[in-house]
């Protein structure tokens, strides 16, 4: 970003760093990603580059939260899910906070095995252990399916994740995940 914001407006490394009250080393080791600036640092270098940076604090998601209120008796809020995977995706470090507490137990086992096997593809997604809790919650023991004709269906089996074939979830990864 600084590297972008200094050459878009046609300055020196050595001129970014006079106007931001740096060495000219600490803009290097910063557009070189080995060092990473205090937000404060990083602000004032932007600044002097002539753009404007604003901050947004934003919760984190956390599986377990959207579990609480994605279920409603027999139903999914899909939507809730998708949302939780898009921020995830977008924010990988984000990962193993939102995947570590287990959800409360729905009453719905296969709900139950679709939020264990989704914790367990986010964890392998982003290469982290995944959460103890997972190994309590058993597989569903009637399949989930998607709904759709024979051929949907069939497809959504040969598209299920790993995580979700062992615990009798038969969904595609579509579902949730959307093609990058």
């Amino acid at each position: 970003m600084v590297r972008q914001a200094r050459t878009t407006n046609g300055l020196s490394k050595s001129a970014l760093a006079r106007a931001s009250g740096v060495a000219t080393s600490t803009i290097s080791r910063i557009e070189d990603g080995t060092m990473d600036p205090t937000v404060h640092l990083f602000m004032r270098v932007m600044h002097a580059s002539g753009q404007s940076v604003r901050v947004t604090m934003v919760a984190r998601p956390h599986l377990a939260k959207v579990a609480g209120t994605a279920v409603h008796g027999d139903e999914l809020d899909w939507t809730q899910l998708r949302a939780l995977v898009d921020g995830l995706t977008a924010d990988p470090l984000a990962v193993p906070a939102a995947i570590a507490t287990a959800p409360t137990p729905t009453g719905n086992a296969g709900w139950d095995a679709l939020f264990a096997g989704l914790a367990e593809k986010l964890a392998h997604d982003v290469s982290v252990p995944v959460p103890p809790w997972t190994v309590r919650v058993p597989g569903s023991p009637e399949p989930v399916v998607q709904h759709g004709t024979p051929r949907m269906i069939a497809r959504a089996r040969r598209e299920a994740p790993p995580e979700w074939q062992r615990r009798n979830i038969w969904l595609s990864r579509r579902e949730l995940w959307r093609d990058q």
